[in-house]
């Protein structure tokens, strides 16, 4: 008997996820329980196992394709009798080639991954060999039959999710051929013009009508070396080119004596140790952080541009941005309001560790209100860090040292341990002033880190 294996609901608000890794090949037997392919939702990876002892048969979905919930993707011979292996052109529709797959792009109506629209996933032009004696560049094998471009227009009528998705995409609406009355782009139209491929959508280096040009088609050398985008690597991709998107940011630079804070860390490392924490700076940052947040509530908000309004957010639920071998994460620290300094340095230090390894939840990696981002030692002097969408402001932690500066009271040179900060604002809800404040609130505060301890912050 074939069972078919359908991807199951694996948490609340859930409604699709990525093939990242199969652990399993047809004619492979396998037993219950065993491992056999890596979804992951958003940003979190789950291992999916076997749910029956029996042959793999068949997996109807590739590494690197979005599948559904419900959606059948791997079939199993229960028993011991291997599975007669497909022919090639029997092949399902969910096994297609790369080029014609689709991914989902998420229309911000609200923010639990509720609303979905198709968005055509471009592919890589393959190389042909050159000639002997022809030059190195490789031309495309869709280069050879190129469709005529229609003729502009200067005005086009469409609905507005035809629009939306002209946005997204950076298409001029008025090369889009149209068969509607009055020069309308009709539903049929628009899939169609898809359908052709980006080659074909608009001529290189053409001027949309948003002021933008057109992504040009890549043409492949013969030493280049497409990697694919997928897994963890995919979602950054969508969620920066989102933020983007939806966003009008300006950065706000600053700095920070800390001197106080770093002999008060010294102080406290040896109580920490007794704990079992390892006490960085980023437990007293986020302390601040949300101090001045419960005093500038504009900035603990998500954009809801559906409705046209801000969200403010009634809870403190503090994005960590943590680096792994698999890309950025962000792991957040829910109710940091509610939690001690070294609660919350245990906290970073096991959420760090379960994104570090793929383990973390989705509830551990989504639902943040305000986001840090920080490279330790290696934070540079400065960054205009790109904001978590929906959220409206992020705050980037650089590398704290010893510098030389003036004291405004003696006027005479001393060291100190300065940072700088550097945080970035959706204009469109947060006003350069407001922004400077918060940030010279957080920066009171770290210059003056006993007050962090004070039970009202």
């Amino acid at each position: 008997m074939v069972f078919q294996f359908k991807l199951p609901d694996i948490a609340e608000g859930v409604h699709e996820g990525e093939i990242v890794a199969w652990h399993v090949k047809p004619g492979q037997a396998v037993k219950e329980d065993q491992d056999m392919v890596e979804v992951m939702t958003d940003k979190a990876t789950v291992m999916i196992k076997s749910p029956r002892t029996g042959t793999i048969a068949d997996l109807l979905a590739k590494e690197g394709q979005v599948v559904k919930v419900g959606d059948v993707i791997v079939t199993i011979q229960e028993g011991t009798d291997a599975p007669k292996a497909a022919p090639a052109a029997a092949a399902s529709p969910a096994a297609k080639p790369a080029e014609e797959e689709k991914t989902l792009f998420d229309l911000p109506t609200d923010f639990s991954g509720g609303s979905k629209l198709k968005k055509q996933q471009a592919s890589a032009p393959k190389p042909v060999s050159a000639a002997a004696g022809a030059t190195s560049t490789q031309v495309p094998a869709t280069a050879a039959a190129p469709q005529a471009q229609p003729a502009s227009r200067s005005t086009t009528l469409a609905a507005p999710a035809i629009r939306w998705q002209a946005r997204e995409r950076g298409i001029d609406l008025n090369t889009v051929p149209a068969s509607g009355p009055n020069g309308r782009v009709t539903s049929a139209d628009w899939q169609a013009f898809l359908a052709r491929g980006p080659a074909q959508q608009q001529p290189q280096g053409h001027a949309t009508a948003f002021g933008a040009p057109h992504a040009p088609q890549i043409v492949l050398g013969a030493m280049d070396e497409p990697m694919a985008l997928k897994g963890l690597r995919k979602a950054i991709f969508e969620n920066m080119q989102r933020s983007e998107a939806h966003a009008v940011p300006f950065t706000y630079w600053d700095e920070a004596d800390v001197t106080e804070l770093v002999k008060l860390r010294e102080d406290a490392k040896a109580l920490a140790h007794g704990m079992g924490v390892r006490l960085s700076y980023l437990p007293f940052i986020v302390k601040a952080v949300v101090a001045a947040l419960k005093k500038f509530p504009d900035i603990n908000a998500w954009s809801d541009e559906h409705n046209r309004t801000l969200v403010r957010k009634r809870e403190y639920h503090i994005g960590i941005a943590t680096a792994t071998e698999r890309g950025l994460t962000v792991v957040v620290i829910r109710d940091a309001d509610r939690k001690s300094i070294f609660e919350i340095a245990r906290e970073i230090e096991t959420l760090a560790e379960k994104a570090r390894t793929g383990k973390a939840t989705r509830e551990e990696l989504t639902g943040s209100t305000f986001t840090i981002t920080s490279l330790g030692k290696s934070g540079g002097l400065g960054a205009t860090p790109v904001i978590n969408h929906p959220e409206v402001a992020i705050l980037g932690i650089h590398k704290i040292e010893a510098r030389a500066v003036a004291d405004q009271e003696t006027r005479q040179v001393v060291v100190r341990d300065r940072m700088n900060i550097s945080g970035s604002y959706d204009h469109r809800w947060i006003d350069g002033h407001v922004a400077a404040e918060f940030q010279q609130h957080v920066i009171s505060l770290l210059s003056q880190p006993n007050l962090l301890l004070l039970g009202h912050l």
